[in-house]
């Protein structure tokens, strides 16, 4: 097997206990594109989807799937485990072993998100042996109004709130306070909004993104009905019960500059000056760059991997002597060991979202 190349991800779509994905099928250039209730595609991943969403006989289990220049299919994760210092960088095989340290979707919803947050690293090292929490962070791609409502994600406290207060809202299930307790952050193309472990949250609806996070998929859901669903008190609570799943939200007030990562001008427009742009860096986590290419752009893999999904446009990557066509909604693995790489357009806009992990 010959790890020096660049890998194609295939189409991993995910069923969730929410509606959406109408977006994501537009963006993928689907004949009739619809929601539905596989409103997640997997782009990157090495992590298997979490049991308690019950999903219908035959659904993926999350496992991204990659296909070699010769046209062979192997699952990702294998290769990692194979040749997790080629596949990942030296920096990253030291600190993370043979995992990929992130996982990335694009995601899109009909409706809004339940209220909840995910555990940090500490707390599921205590609690499950585990090594990864769920900080994440939101890319929006493109929004929509759902009955008339302006897209906007929930996050973080604008207060401080005590674990007492919180955790009475939560057993009354009294939602609409529990929201008014976090900031609303209207948002649109090109926006990104970092979620650390712990930090309350619920995404709205009409909002289509690229979700970077750890690799896990865990998280505690402070609603009990929702989305036609009746969660139980095991689904809400990870199966340790309230009071300990309480200690997963941190109570602290959330200042804006802190989840607002980064604000896309308005008057952006569709021929943004060639370069590389980072969006942020989250050290120990992971980060994004937006490459716009004008005609054509030399980049390196450097000492880490490279997830890279075509924003739009069409054209040619070149690396380690091939030459491949990527159109918009394809997404590529580029192995550490590839070194060198280039795009070059096939038309007047070619735009690339590299994700990057980080030691």
């Amino acid at each position: 097997m010959i790890i020096n190349q660049p890998f194609r991800l295939l189409e991993t779509r995910v069923y969730r206990p929410y509606q959406g994905g109408r977006l994501l099928e537009t963006f993928l250039g689907k004949a009739d594109p619809q929601d539905g209730f596989f409103p997640e595609n997997w782009i990157v991943s090495t992590t298997l989807t979490n049991p308690k969403f019950e999903p219908p006989p035959g659904s993926s289990n999350g496992l991204t799937m990659a296909r070699d220049r010769d046209g062979r299919q192997f699952v990702l994760k294998e290769l990692i485990e194979q040749s997790a210092e080629e596949m990942l960088g030296r920096s990253i095989a030291q600190k993370f072993g043979k995992v990929l340290p992130m996982l990335i979707k694009l995601l899109d919803t009909k409706v809004q998100l339940p209220v909840g947050a995910h555990p940090s690293r500490d707390f599921v090292k205590k609690h499950f042996r585990q090594s990864f929490g769920k900080t994440e962070a939101y890319y929006i791609l493109e929004t929509r109004k759902v009955e008339a409502e302006e897209p906007a994600v929930h996050v973080g406290f604008k207060r401080k709130v005590s674990a007492a207060e919180w955790l009475a809202l939560w057993r009354e299930y009294r939602v609409s306070e529990m929201l008014a307790l976090l900031h609303r952050i209207p948002v649109k193309a090109g926006d990104c909004i970092l979620v650390r472990a712990g930090t309350p949250h619920a995404i709205g609806a009409g909002i289509f993104m690229v979700e970077l996070q750890e690799p896990s998929d865990v998280s505690v859901v402070t609603e009990r009905e929702r989305l036609g669903k009746v969660f139980s008190d095991a689904f809400q609570t990870m199966g340790m019960g309230f009071e300990i799943a309480n200690t997963v939200f941190d109570f602290k007030k959330h200042a804006l500059k802190d989840l607002v990562k980064h604000r896309e001008p308005r008057a952006r427009g569709s021929s943004g000056k060639p370069g590389r742009k980072r969006i942020f860096l989250e050290k120990s986590f992971f980060g994004l760059e937006r490459i716009s290419v004008g005609s054509a752009a030399r980049l390196t893999t450097s000492a880490h991997c490279t997830a890279a999904l075509v924003l739009t446009g069409r054209g040619v990557l070149r690396a380690a002597g091939v030459e491949q066509e990527i159109r918009q909604g394809d997404v590529w693995f580029l192995p550490a060991c590839l070194g060198k790489f280039s795009y070059e357009t096939r038309g007047p806009r070619l735009e690339i979202l590299h994700c990057l992990p980080s030691a």
